[in-house]
């Protein structure tokens, strides 16, 4: 797998990362976020026929994705031990095809659903552990060569989730007067 390949994930992880890490303007505007990186095979009819024969090769290598989504149940501390969660956001997955293909990969992106039913809780004042089935529903655009949309359609995901959850509480110093 080369890393030029993976550059624009690694960009949004690393923007998302910095948005997540608390050093922003004003964060009660931002509502809590999730961050996921996600990985896996693609299945599915990949080529036309008339292009190659898919017995040939393995044409996919992976298919990684990362999502970013806002999860506003999470302002409230009081919602801490709570066994559902609702969230939006957006993801961005990218195709990592076989060099034998001759292809380039293939890239898309839009947004998501995501519900959490947590069948697990455990939970204190600040902290929570969480385990139980994650279901999303995506719409997706494939991006062509020149930025563009080529097509559309949707997805669905389930599976098993586990979540550590923390909490702090600190003082917000502005820095309008550098005290």
């Amino acid at each position: 797998m080369q890393l030029s390949r993976m550059v624009p994930s690694l960009m949004m992880l690393l923007v998302a990362g910095t948005l997540c890490s608390g050093c922003i303007v004003i964060p009660y505007v931002v509502p809590p976020l999730k961050v996921q990186g996600q990985g896996g095979m693609a299945m599915g009819e990949l080529y036309d026929e008339d292009m190659v024969n898919p017995d040939d090769f393995a044409p996919v290598i992976g298919a990684p994705n990362i999502r970013v989504g806002a999860f506003p149940l999470g302002f409230s501390e009081s919602l801490l031990d709570r066994n559902y969660d609702i969230g939006v956001g957006y993801l961005h997955e990218r195709l990592l095809l076989s060099d034998a293909t001759g292809l380039a990969d293939r890239q898309f992106h839009g947004g998501y659903l995501e519900g959490n039913y947590w069948f697990y809780t455990d939970s204190d004042d600040a902290t929570a552990v969480r385990v139980g089935l994650v279901v999303n529903a995506d719409y997706l655009q494939e991006v062509n060569a020149n930025g563009g949309s080529v097509g559309d359609g949707f997805g669905v995901f389930a599976g098993l989730g586990v979540e550590l959850v923390g909490t702090a509480e600190g003082l917000f110093l502005a820095a309008d007067d550098g005290h």
